[in-house]
């Protein structure tokens, strides 16, 4: 880890929380998608199912925003995740690996941009999903009614 995660007595009692659905609001440069994505990642870490849908603007702003950025995903968890932009094996959609006491997670990667993509993923049953910046999605298609979770989201 390159810095330390200091958190705020607010951000501190949203890690404890324990609810189905929940929305993160605030300022830029607030911390949201930092304390965010880390109790995303330990939900599916959790989870009895094995894949997940972690969901931004596009590809490249999900690497920068969320994986590849200081306490992103690859800075938090290290060696126990594993990231495939292309896909790889049978997971033809980018996705990461997450190596957990309860075996591999499988946590797709989905721009929102890419409706082709999305619809490849539909009517799948999921564990967890995470949306970063909902508020300037599309969701003409109300595409998120068509996953069946099994029990958390973060929007």
């Amino acid at each position: 880890m390159t810095d330390k995660l200091i958190l705020s007595p607010k951000y501190k009692a949203f890690l404890r929380c324990n609810a189905p659905v929940e929305f993160l609001e605030g300022t830029t440069a607030a911390g949201k998608t930092t304390v965010g994505i880390f109790k995303f990642i330990l939900k599916c870490a959790e989870s009895s199912k094995k894949i997940h849908i972690l969901s931004g603007l596009d590809l490249g702003t999900i690497e920068k925003n969320i994986i590849n950025k200081d306490l992103g995903i690859l800075d938090d968890f290290g060696s126990l995740v594993e990231y495939n932009a292309k896909g790889k094996g049978q997971y033809s959609l980018p996705h990461l690996i997450l190596h957990t006491s309860k075996g591999e997670r499988i946590i797709y990667i989905l721009g929102y941009d890419n409706k082709a993509r999305w619809k490849k993923a539909l009517g799948g049953q999921y564990g967890c999903l995470y949306i970063d910046e909902i508020n300037i999605a599309d969701w003409k298609e109300k595409s998120i009614q068509a996953f069946t979770l099994e029990r958390y989201a973060i929007l």
